[in-house]
């Protein structure tokens, strides 16, 4: 049975552009990217892109890793300009945190991006965790968004498992990642959402998302659009996730709704006066 809302979130398609799932593994038998080795990290991404070439997609190490052999030098040009503009390429870890935490040691070696034949599913191997997996609806579907990024990470592990590793796990705690604050189900979930009779009073829908411990991101593809995420508690599951940001997102669509009917209102009662 679906795990998450039967009934996609905006049927009508007007509202919700987007739904998109991300979750963090790390494989159990090496240390996690802070502190793993040249050769480590390397084996890493031999185990992680044989898994997810069996999804069918592309491979495409970073420019300037050597790590691939079907790809020497690593990326194109070209290969980099076309994942950048699908919001696909990892920025270089440059921050100061993260330089000196560790993540940035030999880069941009071993490090790279899949992209899914489907245009749904794509991965980033060895940049903040071994692997950073996304999948991605058109529409407002989350319990199909969330049913594939069960199997795909399901069909990435049965495949790690054949070559003697597992995603690094604990019993009480659940995924280990290498932020302490994704820890447990180590998934997030994002809706990028059409809302233009809202967005006419920011300062209302801020307050709005900032009560139900919502972020929200004004996105770069279209005017009145936001990426809305929910800050959650570690110990969610991954159903829980998605179905308390679906219950937001509902809601929100449900007074974008109102807005639209009350100002269609306001029109047809100016057109009337209008003409009497």
């Amino acid at each position: 049975g679906r795990m998450a809302p039967a009934e996609p979130l905006d049927p009508e398609g007007q509202y919700v552009r987007y739904v998109e799932i991300r979750a963090r593994r790390n494989l159990a038998d090496f240390p996690f990217p802070p502190a793993v080795l040249w050769e480590q990290r390397r084996e890493v991404e031999r185990k992680l892109v044989v898994s997810l070439l069996k999804l069918g997609g592309t491979y495409y190490p970073m420019m300037g890793s050597t790590s691939y052999e079907p790809m020497p030098g690593g990326m194109s040009t070209a290969d980099m300009a076309a994942l950048d503009a699908e919001e696909l390429l990892p920025k270089d870890p440059d921050a100061r945190l993260l330089v000196s935490a560790g993540f940035a040691r030999e880069w941009p070696d071993a490090r790279g991006v899949f992209k899914g034949d489907d245009g749904v599913v794509s991965a980033w191997v060895n940049y903040d965790d071994h692997l950073n997996l996304c999948v991605c609806h058109g529409g407002g579907d989350f319990g199909a968004t969330l049913e594939q990024m069960v199997a795909t990470l399901n069909a990435v592990e049965e495949s790690i498992q054949t070559a003697g590793s597992s995603y690094a796990r604990c019993a009480r705690l659940g995924y280990l990642t290498t932020d302490p604050v994704a820890v447990g189900s180590a998934m997030r979930c994002l809706a990028s959402v059409h809302l233009p009779e809202l967005s006419r009073d920011v300062k209302f829908l801020k307050a709005l998302c900032a009560e139900r411990s919502i972020t929200m991101v004004k996105s770069p593809d279209e005017e009145f659009t936001w990426r809305l995420s929910k800050i959650e508690h570690p110990q969610a599951s991954g159903v829980e996730v998605v179905n308390r940001l679906a219950g937001v997102i509902r809601e929100i669509v449900g007074l974008e709704e109102t807005r639209h009917r009350e100002k269609l209102l306001q029109q047809k009662m100016a057109q009337s006066e209008a003409q009497s």
